[in-house]
């Protein structure tokens, strides 16, 4: 193995992604597949507007704010809360075998308990911590009291197990492009979590107008002279810059492809991630309930890279970095040294819009530096595992996430409790 790490000053050759006129990256119609098709073969990303309606858009800002301020008011400290659900994970995957996975979540739930021991510790950030967030009072929404990932801009390290989660997983619309990239209809959709980010620019110091799906904390020079409210910068609630990675292993999928590990039924928001390259495209994917401007953080990958996949894999197959990962068949990050990080594109889309991305591409989320949320949902299509291990697990588990939703028949087949080839 090599000491010097091979890429650290390495140029790649990518395209440049084309924006509209108001500065948004360029997307398309639902009826122009031929087009979108193209253009996600090239730039292994593709936005598509006009996914979900703007009434749809509403129902889902309102969800998650319902879930920010439930979760938020729990009697436990909540990254006591966090740290627990990470203990569970390590533990689930020591079971199945994945010990190097297992570590990682160990190590996050250590750092949310230093001193797991200490009950003074939890007893200092239930003092410090508000009693609950409220959508309408920005002074409430400190890091002691906020449900979401500041690290990353996830919602919590749950599911997104709501009415408008469910009811947007089962959009025809989302599916008809899932399906057109995929090249088949028989998909199932996984279930995975609510993204938001606070904005970090201008925020009021104490409550504002009600308004119950806010998207921003904008106020006009009348209403910061009515109210008296005075603004302020948080940089501090800024998500990490810089976590390039992949849901899957760049190395396996390339110098093992078939061999690697099938699917497997483990949880859900990891489901379908690491499993072997099978030759049909593998899609991760979210739709933004926001305007989502650069200024307002978002998903960011490089453009066009997954062309260059196997030559990064075979320029770095020698490295410390791959015998690090070597155990790992998911979440495997870029080196710290590696070049690749400059070449990262912050996409904009639009509200209602659809995010799809290749497996192969190189992301990660960057800061919110604005005024406005970011607020999106996670949400991912594959081809349906009838045959595949814990198939019966798998559909038990469906049935008791969706509680009192009651499915389409699109969705009773895209949630895997009806096969395709049922009428």
């Amino acid at each position: 193995m090599s000491d010097e790490y091979p890429l650290t000053n390495y140029q790649w050759d990518l395209p440049k992604v084309p924006e509209d006129e108001d500065g948004f990256t360029l997307s398309f119609p639902i009826t122009a597949t031929e087009q979108y098709k193209k253009f996600f073969d090239e730039f292994g990303f593709v936005v598509v507007n006009d996914i979900l309606s703007p009434s749809e858009n509403d129902a889902s800002i309102k969800e998650i704010w319902n879930l920010v301020e439930n979760k938020s008011s729990s009697d436990e400290p909540l990254h006591l809360s966090i740290a627990e659900e990470f203990f569970l994970k390590a533990s689930e995957l020591e079971k199945h075998g994945k010990p190097m996975e297992a570590v990682e979540f160990y190590s996050r739930a250590f750092t949310l308990m230093p001193q797991l021991e200490d009950d003074d510790v939890a007893q200092a950030v239930m003092k410090k911590r508000p009693s609950k967030v409220d959508r309408n009072d920005p002074s409430t929404w400190v890091d002691e009291n906020w449900t979401t990932s500041q690290t990353h801009g996830f919602l919590g390290s749950f599911v997104a197990d709501g009415q408008a989660a469910f009811a947007n997983r089962q959009n025809p619309r989302l599916y008809e492009v899932f399906q057109n990239i995929i090249g088949q209809k028989d998909l199932w959709v996984a279930i995975d979590r609510y993204g938001i980010m606070r904005p970090t620019r201008n925020v009021p110091d104490g409550p504002i107008a009600q308004v119950d799906a806010r998207s921003s904390v904008a106020l006009t020079p009348d209403e910061i002279d009515q109210t008296g409210i005075k603004l302020q910068d948080h940089p501090e609630w800024k998500s990490a810059s810089t976590w390039t990675h992949w849901d899957l292993n760049p190395w396996k999928w390339i110098l093992e492809k078939e061999d690697g590990m099938p699917y497997y039924f483990d949880d859900w928001m990891s489901e379908y991630n690491g499993t072997k390259n099978d030759g049909i495209v593998k899609l991760q994917g979210l739709v933004s309930f926001v305007d989502s401007r650069k200024g307002d953080g978002g998903f960011s990958t490089v453009p066009g890279f997954h062309q260059h996949l196997e030559k990064w894999v075979d320029m770095t197959k020698d490295t410390d970095h791959r015998r690090m990962a070597e155990n790992r068949y998911s979440l495997v990050k870029v080196a710290a040294e590696d070049s690749l990080h400059k070449f990262l594109y912050n996409v904009s889309m639009r509200a209602g819009s659809l995010l799809i991305w290749r497996g192969e591409q190189a992301h990660c989320n960057y800061p919110n530096d604005s005024d406005r949320f970011r607020m999106n949902q996670y949400i991912k299509m594959f081809p349906a595992q009838w045959d595949g291990p814990r198939f019966q697990l798998r559909c038990q588990e469906m049935s008791k996430i969706l509680g009192n939703f009651v499915p389409t028949e699109l969705g009773l087949k895209l949630f895997g409790l009806k096969n395709w080839t049922e009428e």
